[in-house]
């Protein structure tokens, strides 16, 4: 078995010979043996591969005497159609249809638990009925509509 050493020293030729930084500060050996087990694959990896080509050299700029492509309007504009799927229609404002909700900004809790903004309360909800509730709406916690 390797020191610890040994194998901090193996990585870091490892890792200058692909090129990367390796940090072997701080790690056990059982670390350190897998660190160098990576890296020895990956530089095997690296000499099988075969030499890449040279690349190609840049195409030439385009100039004012070649003819650009013809694209169509991304959105449609010039053929007079309109471009992409129909506009959703904005959502319908639902009012509720209780006699009492929850103001906006405001939260309850009542028998029924915790109401929210634009919550339905009810007379039923309220410990002390009729009284209670309309000692909400005076305070402003509750709306009357």
């Amino acid at each position: 078995m390797a020191s610890n050493r040994e194998l901090s020293e193996q990585a870091e030729a490892l890792g200058k010979e692909l090129g990367i930084s390796v940090d072997t500060k701080g790690l056990n050996n059982q670390a350190l043996t897998e660190l160098v087990a990576h890296l020895e694959k990956r530089a095997d990896a690296a000499a099988q591969k075969p030499p890449e080509a040279p690349k190609a050299p840049p195409a030439a700029p385009a100039t004012e005497t070649s003819p650009k492509p013809a694209r169509p309007p991304i959105d449609g504009a010039s053929d007079g159609s309109k471009g992409g799927p129909p506009p959703k229609a904005p959502p319908k404002a639902t009012k509720s249809k209780a006699p009492y909700v929850v103001a906006k900004g405001k939260a309850l809790t009542c028998r029924r638990g915790v109401l929210g903004p634009g919550d339905e309360i009810k007379v039923s909800d309220v410990s002390d009925g009729q009284a209670g509730l309309e000692r909400l709406v005076k305070s402003g916690h509750v709306v009357k509509q």
